[in-house]
């Protein structure tokens, strides 16, 4: 969320640098693409990446790294451990994520995270000229109105952090999607009611979104897969949810605006808490909680 911070300053910043502002802004994006190249450059894979291609020392290095409170000895004896688990475990193909044992697992990590990027692009992308249409006045207005907003996710992140292994995923995602729900329900309630509300009352609804989106779904979504699959899986199911979300950013990006100019702006919120509701019902139905379970295939076993 710090880069939507950034961003918006930036947009700020070359607002008013002629007809090509846009080009500015866009190609500003790639300095800090090229700073996650040059920071990735010499990131290790994983140990159990390596003890599946004998690289043992390599894995023992990677693992003095993660873990330097360790004795040399604790080291061997976690890799032998390890190595010995994954000589009788199952190889698996992402095929696997669709059978019967983690299909389960694997629309879990898909659906609430569609649904999350639904709304969350949609107040990402198009806020600032949401903006414009409840109460504020100016393209400048707008920005710095947008990027207030993107600092209130740390308002709802913190005590996530704080919380997430004491409540657990599941039920943070379930409480985000809520808020989300009730906040941008709130918005179009208004609207409906008293056609241009004052702004503080939109202001209200928009920040319990966001610190609600904070909190649950907007940290919770990224985190869940990573938890759901055992090793081999764990990468192809990330993966896998990561396209399937950003399905839900495509629909935001080239759907709510027509969506928008057919149903107006009540009409449009309306339909994003709706994406929240779906987001709680599929979080109850679908979702297994990961907190204090151990990662390999506790999960993997619930689901068989």
């Amino acid at each position: 969320m710090g880069g939507a911070v950034v961003s918006s300053l930036v947009g700020l910043a070359l607002l008013h640098t002629g007809p090509d502002a846009w080009r500015w802004m866009l190609a500003s994006g790639a300095l800090p693409a090229i700073l996650v190249l040059w920071m990735r450059r010499n990131l290790p894979e994983s140990p159990r990446w390596y003890l599946r291609r004998g690289r043992v020392a390599d894995a023992e290095r990677v693992v003095a790294w993660l873990a330097p409170q360790l004795s040399a000895a604790e080291r061997r004896a976690a890799l032998e451990e390890t190595a010995a688990a994954m000589e009788g475990a199952r190889r698996h193909s992402w095929l696997d994520l669709f059978g019967k044992r983690y299909l389960k697992l694997t629309l879990y990590a898909c659906i609430p995270w569609f649904m999350m990027d639904v709304m969350g692009y949609a107040l990402a992308i198009f806020l600032p000229l949401m903006l414009l249409h409840l109460g504020l006045k100016t393209n400048e207005q707008a920005v710095i109105g947008n990027t207030l907003f993107s600092l209130a996710f740390v308002i709802g992140w913190i005590p996530l952090a704080l919380l997430i292994d004491r409540i657990g995923r599941r039920r943070a995602q379930i409480i985000g999607f809520l808020g989300d729900a009730l906040g941008l329900g709130l918005v179009g309630v208004l609207l409906v009611a008293l056609g241009e509300p004052p702004f503080w009352a939109v202001a209200t609804g928009l920040l319990l979104f966001q610190i609600s989106n904070s909190f649950g779904p907007g940290t919770t979504t990224w985190i869940i897969p990573t938890e759901l699959y055992p090793t081999e899986l764990r990468a192809s199911g990330h993966g896998f949810a990561t396209a399937v979300s950003r399905l839900g950013a495509a629909t935001s990006v080239f759907l709510l605006p027509t969506i928008q100019a057919t149903l107006g702006e009540a009409g449009l919120l309306f339909l994003l808490a709706g994406a929240g509701g779906v987001g709680v019902v599929t979080t109850l139905w679908l979702g297994n909680e990961m907190a204090r379970e151990s990662l390999p295939e506790s999960l993997a076993r619930k689901a068989a």
